[in-house]
């Protein structure tokens, strides 16, 4: 199936939004897991392993973008 320039600029939009959801939940992720270092007085902030999984999704949302774009 080949896709005309509406397909590609809907799919494009699908993926920056999947991009901004992904970007929000990993803040929200770092920040949960710095106040819990902060209220524990840690000296490392030690992420949750969901901000390492969501940095992969959002890379690949972002290389998918890429070359759809060209």
């Amino acid at each position: 199936m080949k896709l005309n320039d509406d397909d590609i600029t809907d799919i494009s939009r699908q993926i920056e939004k999947g991009i901004e959801a992904i970007q929000w939940a990993q803040q929200a992720f770092e920040h949960e897991s710095e106040k819990n270092a902060a209220l524990h007085l840690a000296t490392k902030v030690l992420y949750v392993p969901i901000v390492g999984k969501l940095d992969e999704a959002r890379r690949a949302l972002e290389s998918a973008r890429e070359r759809l774009n060209g």
